[in-house]
């Protein structure tokens, strides 16, 4: 049983707390709890703590302690976490995952998993809604089904919780409803474009109109919306694409909106950000644009080598009107790329072959400072093969020397028939190369950037942050 504090939100279970009441009975009960107390008894003289007390009402409609409810104080029986100032919000939540009909996804389980324990009991687990459903524009039998699947999700936002007590108040933590919309799909290499069907793409208007129909926007009014897209990076990279994008968040006014650039997103690489941003914001509650460089920072360096991430969304201060007036959409579009100066130099991707010589990862990085601020060129040290006829005949003994050199005297038998076999084949496998002289030039952001401040070291890497 899960028993949420009526003054700071905080939750605490009957493993730690020795509540020994019904959660019938805990409905009209106030419980402070002992963080609280311990923040009270710091402006008085010590009390015992006594947790819960029957619940009183103001004439505004706010909830007070009135007499302890027990004779003896609340024993406090464990503390598991070992911290006792965790903070857990448990406002209405709602995740909705909307994906292409052939996305395979594991998304939906993996977020709601992490969530659920915190909505456990006959109160909490009705502020919690996890739905999934798959799109299909491209038929009139398979939009007719997404369309009843939007109606009956409808149906459950409206049902979702209640914002009010019983008894008239509100409660600290069940203030706002929030809403999780997770949109899995493939992007348009070459415009950015979603797919709305398995064989098509759409512009971003149409493909918002139809995914997020008016009707259900209209449902998800009263609700703190963090919108996250589970699809490839030229949603973003696209210049046109992220334009698009930015008009419709300053349309719909969508004040979170993250997205990853990845040319290839694999969402499996991506599951130890969404732990992290799940924990620290659905369950802590703590505002996205503050949270995000500490997520980065403490996650594992195998999310920055596969993806940096965008955070976009509208300006606090942005007064609603028509976009046509607005000189400036007031969108901001914050991005995130992982450094490391011998790995991913200023977030640029280092294939693993030469794309001119085909060599695997024979990169010359030079020696670059890791607090340098200045390009950094990376230099194939590969060969690249030549066409037959080209240049002069190499020396057969000096091939065969570099093939079967080996550090130390080499007395067994199967090598020197290994050496022997080699001679055999020289004539046949005599190949003409000559350095490859690729090379790719990385630059720092131009317009200017910031990094975030590491927590530990990450393979001599660390995150930028960068206006997109």
């Amino acid at each position: 049983m899960l028993v949420e504090c009526d003054r700071c939100g905080r939750i605490h279970c009957a493993n730690c707390i020795a509540f020994d009441v019904s959660e019938v009975a805990l409905v009209d009960t106030y419980y402070l709890c002992y963080q609280c107390h311990i923040e009270d008894d710091r402006a008085r003289e010590p009390e015992p703590y006594m947790g819960l007390y029957e619940r009183k009402l103001k004439p505004d409609g706010t909830a007070f302690p009135g007499d302890p409810l027990l004779s003896k104080f609340l024993p406090i029986r464990q503390l598991p976490s070992g911290v006792p100032s965790q903070r857990v919000v448990t406002a209405p939540l709602a995740i909705i995952h909307l994906h292409l009909s052939t996305c395979v996804t594991s998304s939906t389980e993996f977020c709601s998993s992490i969530v659920k324990p915190y909505f456990y009991g006959d109160i909490l687990k009705r502020r919690l809604l996890i739905k999934e459903i798959q799109f299909d524009f491209g038929t009139t039998k398979e939009t007719k089904e997404y369309e009843k699947a939007v109606t009956t999700l409808i149906k459950q936002l409206n049902n979702l919780a209640t914002n009010a007590h019983n008894k008239g108040d509100v409660r600290p933590s069940v203030a706002g409803k929030r809403a999780l919309i997770m949109i899995s799909t493939h992007s348009e290499e070459d415009r950015g474009d979603l797919f709305v069907e398995p064989e098509g793409s759409h512009s971003h208007e149409d493909f918002f109109n139809g995914v997020l129909p008016a009707r259900l926007l209209s449902a998800l009014a009263n609700f703190e919306i963090t919108l996250f897209f589970m699809v490839c990076g030229s949603f973003v990279s696209v210049p046109r694409s992220l334009s698009d994008l930015k008009t419709v968040i300053a349309k719909y006014q969508f004040s979170n909106v993250l997205t990853f650039t990845a040319p290839n997103l694999q969402p499996d690489l991506v599951k130890p950000f969404l732990l992290e941003f799940m924990d620290h914001v659905f369950i802590r509650g703590r505002p996205i644009g503050n949270i995000l460089p500490r997520i980065l920072s403490e996650i594992k360096p195998l999310f920055g080598r596969h993806t940096g991430i965008i955070h976009l969304g509208i300006k606090g201060d942005a007064a609603s009107g028509k976009l046509d007036d607005k000189l400036q959409l007031p969108v901001f579009a914050t991005k995130y790329l992982w450094h490391s100066p011998t790995i991913r130099p200023w977030g640029v991707f280092i294939p693993e072959q030469c794309p001119k010589c085909g060599c695997l990862w024979w990169w010359n990085f030079g020696d670059p400072s890791p607090d340098s601020i200045n390009p950094i060129v990376v230099k194939c040290g590969g060969r690249k093969k030549l066409p037959a006829g080209t240049g002069t005949q190499p020396d057969p003994s000096s091939e065969l020397a570099q093939q079967t050199s080996k550090k130390g005297r080499d007395r067994g038998r199967a090598r020197r028939e290994k050496r022997e076999e080699l001679k055999r084949q020289q004539p046949l496998q005599q190949v003409l190369f000559k350095d490859c002289d690729y090379k790719m030039e990385c630059l720092p952001p131009v317009g200017g950037f910031k990094w975030v401040k590491p927590v530990s070291s990450h393979a001599g890497g660390k995150w930028m942050v960068i206006d997109a």
